[in-house]
């Protein structure tokens, strides 16, 4: 850093005053709302109305009644496992975002990658915890672990 006399010294700055990339230091709320950004709040939006559907369909049957407290468990832990899936594609794609200028929280460093990765099994446990709570909706149950098959591939990326 220069100083008065225009030599290079060092730097007189406190550590609470540097940012590092992946703001680190970045109040939780803030955080969590880069999170959110990342896991494309129109894309899950769009999960929660077919969830709602495949409800008001099945409600077409003149026997069926919808329980609402479960439905909104389902669309709950729903919404965590997509949300997990998409930060953890989020985490495996950092480099190749980066390099072909995405504007995604984890390829910008505006979300901290060891964040997003306490984040990934939190959400992930939540949502199943929360779509195997209702018993009538077994179909949630089958269909919320099919995506974890789509995260990552098997093997080393090219």
């Amino acid at each position: 850093m220069a100083t008065a006399s225009g030599t290079v010294g060092p730097s007189t700055a406190s550590p609470s005053h540097v940012v590092a990339t992946g703001a680190p230091d970045r109040p939780l709320r803030s955080s969590i709302r880069s999170a959110w950004s990342e896991a494309r709040p129109a894309v899950q939006i769009i999960f929660q109305l077919r969830i709602i559907a495949v409800v008001a369909v099945a409600s077409l049957d003149s026997g069926a009644v919808p329980r609402w407290t479960a439905v909104a468990l389902c669309c709950a832990g729903w919404l965590c496992i997509t949300w997990s899936i998409y930060l953890l594609n989020g985490l495996a794609d950092r480099v190749e975002d980066r390099l072909n200028g995405s504007t995604r929280p984890l390829a910008q460093g505006t979300l901290d990658a060891g964040l997003a990765r306490q984040l990934v099994p939190v959400l992930a446990c939540a949502g199943v915890i929360l779509c195997a709570s209702p018993a009538d909706l077994s179909w949630c149950r089958r269909s919320s672990w099919s995506p974890s098959a789509f995260c990552t591939p098997p093997g080393p990326r090219r």
